[in-house]
């Protein structure tokens, strides 16, 4: 049987967040390739092996998507290198989330993938991610082009884990489609802080007689409160779109510890976010109270992490925003 899909790639780079680098051209004119980013969620996968997810309620219509969880290498970039693994800024390994849509629902019962077919995939996809690699502001996702996949039953297809569908609520689509109402205070107080700090280093700039030229970075620390029964995702997913509109170029991070309702999931972090130090080191662990911690962890990955999860007991987290600029050089 052959059927119609498209190539999709999620994944992050030296500076910038996880965000959907490649997705059909259809999802790119609905606008909602973020979308992608959002829905392939999961931890690593293992070879010969793949997650299917059914997506409903969309701009660009219900799909299915198909895809594996994979570390990125140098390898991946130039065959001719060694397999040592990709690395951000902070030292974070970087994962590729690579797969295909497929227009429509299908279920694991009905979606026979080869393992070449996700190896092809691959192999397109790195040409994007050459270009992705050395982004540090945010661009539009890249769009695929159609193929014809054949869907065949055979022994080489992939053996999928089927993830919970992902329906998306008309609440969800207006609030797409809506800028997004910015509270005064909120508005200010940041812009106020900036000032605060361009005055005091062009104090500092001209008593010592010294140009910047290198780029500025303002810092921002902000509270999260969550009262008991909140939805996690919904509360970081609404700061982080606020957060967009002021500082687009902006990496956020998250501090602070969570209690979870179902904390299952978490006993296999040891598997993920492996820093580069001798002492592994995460970004985000399970305490022995069943709480999460989280320490210079990225919020995107977090909304996509802690989805439909709700907190047990009224708590607060902050958020670190890392606003890079580049600075006007000034004269002698």
């Amino acid at each position: 049987m052959i059927v119609e899909a498209w190539h999709f790639l999620v994944s992050r780079n030296r500076y910038l967040d996880y965000r959907t680098v490649v997705a059909p051209d259809f999802i790119c004119k609905s606008k909602i390739s973020n979308l992608l980013a959002r829905v392939a969620e999961g931890d690593l996968t293992e070879p010969k092996r793949g997650l299917i997810r059914q997506i409903t309620g969309s701009k660009a219509g219900d799909f299915t998507i198909v895809f594996r969880v994979i570390k990125a290498t140098e390898k991946c970039l130039n065959p001719e290198k060694e397999n040592d693994i990709l690395k951000d800024q902070f030292g974070r390994e970087i994962y590729l989330i690579e797969g295909i849509v497929i227009k429509g629902i299908r279920s694991k019962k009905d979606c026979f993938v080869a393992d070449q077919d996700i190896e092809e995939a691959h192999n397109l996809l790195m040409e994007a991610y050459r270009q992705f690699l050395d982004h540090r502001e945010p661009n539009s996702a890249m769009p695929s082009h159609r193929f014809s996949l054949s869907m065949n039953n055979s022994s080489s297809y992939l053996q999928l884990e089927e993830l919970e569908p992902f329906q998306i609520s008309s609440k969800e689509q207006s609030l797409a489609n809506t800028k997004p109402k910015v509270n005064l205070v909120v508005f200010l107080v940041p812009i106020i802080v900036i000032l605060i700090i361009a005055i005091w280093v062009t104090i500092i700039g001209y008593s010592f007689g010294n140009s910047i030229t290198d780029g500025c970075t303002t810092i921002q620390e902000v509270n999260i409160p969550f009262k008991r029964e909140d939805k996690i995702d919904s509360i970081i997913d609404d700061r982080q779109k606020q957060w967009q509109q002021q500082y687009p170029e902006a990496q956020i991070f998250l501090n602070g510890s969570l209690k979870v309702e179902n904390s299952k999931k978490w006993k296999f972090l040891n598997q993920r976010e492996q820093l580069v130090n001798k002492n592994t080191e995460y970004t985000i662990i399970l305490n022995k109270d069943n709480s999460l911690q989280m320490q210079y962890h990225p919020l995107d990955l977090a909304i996509i992490q802690l989805r439909n999860q709700k907190v047990v007991d009224e708590t607060t987290i902050q958020a670190k925003i890392i606003n890079q600029k580049e600075c006007i050089p000034r004269p002698y």
